[in-house]
């Protein structure tokens, strides 16, 4: 399976660009498009920027667009290959991380 992440780093990329990252297909099937941005960053790419702090659709702070539909990926499953990308109109501090406060004061 193949996860098409948004990447963006203010500080060197002038616009953002997709990478993709491959996951073992036994591994895909059974967790969380949460879980797995974990697993690219613990096994993959350690510099992968992603919120996730409670884990358990409580938060919202793993809110992103999978597929281009907006929805927490901590409560996710992966079903099949994957594009993930910042949530739409909100401005991105790095990678898959929005800026949420700039969002609640829009809201």
């Amino acid at each position: 399976m193949v996860l098409r992440v948004s990447r963006f780093n203010p500080t060197t990329d002038k616009s953002p660009h997709f990478q993709d990252y491959t996951i073992p297909l036994e591994m895909a099937e059974q967790n969380t498009v949460l879980s797995l941005l974990q697993y690219i960053y613990d096994n993959v790419d350690h510099t992968l920027a992603y919120r996730g702090p409670c884990g358990r659709g409580v938060c919202g702070s793993c809110t992103m667009r999978m597929n281009s539909r907006p929805g927490l990926s901590c409560m996710r499953r992966a079903d099949g290959d994957m594009t993930l990308e910042p949530l739409a109109r909100v401005p991105v501090l790095r990678d898959l991380v929005c800026d949420m406060q700039t969002r609640k004061k829009a809201e």
